[in-house]
């Protein structure tokens, strides 16, 4: 009996550690189709502020808005290397931490994953910030600088504060992991269950060995 369940706990540790390697492949996945989306982001975002502020565009003059525009294609270039700084962090994948109490909808890029990206949105709008073409405040504004976490003030590194509309194609990417984080967190479940049941039978096989 306590050899059956050991291999089924083996087969169901197997089935977890695929389930795994999927989401790291998924992840990947994620992060490809997240740099087009920042890209076209930083160059939507910086054309559509830049415009709204005709005179201070004169104002700048041509060789002025050249260097503005210089350091965001500059961001841009670097924008594989932003998603990886953002993206490569433990804490915003399961695969990585393996929560038992994790709950994540199908349908919604989790809180924490988005607000990474928010602090990623937030570069370029620190570059017209400097410009006067973009509101730079503590609270309010296009950048966020602070905001209150249990009753206090907490600073913070930049953020894009406002609500960020993600492409259908990134929804259904993460909605693929949260399946396969469902699927793993049912079957750790039944590992942890095996687990109590092997401890019993080998209690019960210890005593009829005496």
């Amino acid at each position: 009996m306590t050899v059956n369940i050991q291999t089924q706990i083996l087969e169901a540790e197997a089935q977890v550690d695929s389930l795994k390697k999927e989401m790291g492949d998924i992840k990947q996945e994620f992060k490809a189709n997240l740099i087009p989306f920042v890209v076209d982001w930083y160059k939507t975002y910086s054309k559509d502020e830049v415009s709204k502020k005709p005179d201070l565009v004169k104002q700048l003059g041509v060789e002025e808005l050249r260097v503005v525009k210089a350091r965001v294609n500059e961001l841009i270039e670097k924008v594989p290397e932003r998603v990886d700084f953002y993206m490569d962090n433990d804490a915003l994948w399961w695969h990585l931490r393996e929560e038992t109490t994790t709950y994540l909808e199908k349908r919604k890029i989790s809180d924490k994953i988005e607000k990474e990206v928010k602090y990623l949105l937030a570069e370029v709008a620190e570059i017209l910030a400097e410009y006067g073409f973009v509101i730079e405040e503590k609270r309010k504004g296009d950048i966020l600088w602070a905001e209150f976490q249990d009753g206090k003030e907490v600073y913070l590194k930049p953020r894009y504060p406002y609500f960020v509309t993600f492409p259908k194609e990134l929804e259904d990417i993460y909605a693929q992991y949260v399946t396969r984080v469902d699927r793993a967190q049912i079957t750790l479940k039944r590992i942890r269950d095996l687990k109590e049941e092997q401890k019993v039978s080998e209690a019960g096989d210890l005593w009829e060995s005496l």
